[in-house]
């Protein structure tokens, strides 16, 4: 058949146009109607079964499409209108036949091409890979409008730009840089003069300084980077007002204080004491705040260009920014060839991640191999930096973050620390003051007769205890000969007391529901004997 039309498939409301001639003559028909003597007319999507349209007439041709809608358009030509299911996306049909037979005469039909594409959408066929606009226009795909659009050209061009200027830029080093002459700062044109005359002079914090800023022969009031060290006395009081309830790793202080906690109150709760009960645990929010770095490249300060190359080599000096290879723990691997190949060279200092993964930290390095640009810190890292980490190390930790206290002097501070002021609930000296007051009680209590009447207890007390058990329970399987007293018994009461249904072959036992079956044993009657098999 040839192609009569071509859709986009799940397009509604298709319609075809179809030729009807005298089966003897081959002349066009005239005047056939949906209801002519042998009006069949069907429709086959491509490996599927041939599907019968069920005809009906059309007021005219101007008509909005109908389901197996039939009318004549003249010469031997009918419209008509194709089910919706015809052309539908299901199945895997590209094409569907349409055709049929009237009584003396012969119906030709067609092919209706199923596609994926519009053929009605003039701009992309409905190809939504494609730009919904004119070529061209905003939007559209780019044209070259002398049709001298050369791409391949263009790319060459690209990769001679990309030879020219290098790597990172390299090759852009012949382009010259320009003096900056600094002469206010924020506005103000003191501050210039205050700066030039700190680098001009030198560093002397009693006369030099930046307006706003005041610079110190040493970092110990530098606190924007770093907090203080906390005393020991402020260690031995978050110490003891630290939730057990955060403490749950095996072999823990935490968890050794927590569960001596419950053992007690459980001995209390015992021998008739009300114990302690630990509170829920406190919630410790951690804040960072992160500070962005503004780079100036200046040649002169207030028109001097010594102040400037004096300034220069001052920063130099405050800090080095450094790639990181990798971290884990209490290491820090340095990915950068001007750190020092010296052993210990930066021990003491600080490392401090500014940026990327881990910000916030600051550690003591407390040894450094140089053969492998590896720093041992304190404390662990709480998370481990990596290549994406910004990083320096700067000089004076110990100015930066106070004199740390020893740990002789924390342990000491600790088991100094007055438990009378820790009353929160849940901390670890409410619990320990609690433990403490608990434990003396235990003294006053006479433990062993309280333990020695629970150890001889009378023949009838026990009796009494095992028959007076609500221990049992309705059995939702058979019980099998390990099963321990109680599911045994369980079992037996089941058997004399609920519904069992027994047939021709099976008895099945049900629960105390008598709908749940519980376990079935096979049946055979001869009528001479009678046979039941294990329950299972």
């Amino acid at each position: 058949m040839a192609v009569i039309r071509t859709v986009k498939a799940g397009s509604p409301n298709v319609s075809v146009t179809l030729q009807i001639i005298d089966s003897t003559a081959g002349t066009p028909e005239t005047g056939v109607l949906y209801n002519t003597a042998g009006m069949d007319l069907w429709y086959r999507r491509e490996f599927e079964v041939k599907t019968s349209i069920t005809e009906a007439t059309l007021a005219a041709l101007t008509t909005a499409h109908a389901d197996g809608g039939f009318l004549e358009i003249g010469n031997g030509a009918y419209r008509l209108d194709l089910p919706d299911d015809a052309v539908d996306t299901a199945g895997s049909s590209t094409f569907v036949e349409v055709g049929g037979t009237v009584t003396g005469m012969i119906v030709i039909g067609g092919t209706v091409e199923l596609v994926l594409y519009n053929p009605q959408d003039t701009v992309r066929l409905g190809l939504t890979a494609l730009p919904n606009a004119a070529a061209d226009a905003a939007g559209g795909l780019a044209i070259s409008d002398a049709g001298g659009l050369d791409l391949d050209a263009m790319n060459t061009n690209v990769s001679d730009i990309e030879t020219q200027v290098g790597t990172a830029g390299a090759g852009l080093t012949a382009i010259p840089t320009q003096d900056a002459n600094l002469v206010q700062i924020g506005g103000v044109a003191q501050s210039a003069t205050d700066l030039k005359d700190f680098a001009d002079a030198g560093y002397d914090p009693a006369t030099n300084k930046v307006q706003g800023v005041v610079l110190v022969d040493t970092t110990t009031t530098n606190t924007d980077m770093v907090a203080a060290a906390p005393t020991a006395a402020a260690v031995a009081d978050a110490v003891l007002d630290e939730a057990l309830s955060g403490h749950v790793a095996a072999g823990s202080l935490g968890k050794a204080v927590a569960d001596t906690e419950t053992d007690a109150a459980a001995v209390l709760d015992d021998t008739g004491t009300a114990g302690v009960v630990i509170a829920a645990a406190q919630t410790v929010a951690t804040v960072t705040d992160v500070t962005n770095q503004v780079t100036a490249d200046a040649t002169a300060i207030n028109g001097d260009a010594t102040a400037a190359a004096n300034l220069a080599n001052v920063w130099a000096n405050l800090d080095t920014q450094i790639n990181v290879a990798s971290a884990t723990g209490s290491t820090i691997v340095f990915d950068d060839a001007a750190m020092s190949a010296v052993d210990d060279f930066y021990n003491g200092m600080a490392v401090f991640v500014y940026g990327g993964t881990g910000a916030g930290q600051q550690r003591r390095v407390d040894d450094y191999t140089g053969a492998t640009k590896t720093a041992t810190v304190s404390p662990n890292w709480a998370t481990n930096p990596d290549a994406t980490s910004d990083v320096i190390v700067m000089v004076g930790p110990g100015d930066l973050a106070g004199t740390a206290p020893t740990a002789a002097a924390v342990a000491d501070a600790v088991w100094d620390e007055a438990l009378s002021g820790h009353v929160v609930a849940g901390s670890a000296g409410k619990s320990l003051a609690d433990t403490e007051a608990d434990t003396n009680e235990l003294q006053t209590d006479d433990v062993p007769a309280l333990i020695a009447a629970l150890n001889d207890p009378t023949s009838a007390a026990v009796a009494t205890a095992v028959w007076a058990s609500t221990d049992f329970a309705d059995p939702a399987a058979v019980p099998a000969w390990s099963a321990d007293a109680a599911a045994l018994l369980s079992w037996v009461v089941q058997q004399h007391r609920n519904r069992i249904k027994t047939t021709a072959t099976t008895a099945t036992a049900y629960q105390d529901d008598a709908t749940t079956a519980v376990g079935t044993s096979t049946v055979s009657d001869d009528t001479t004997t009678f046979e039941r098999g294990e329950w299972t």
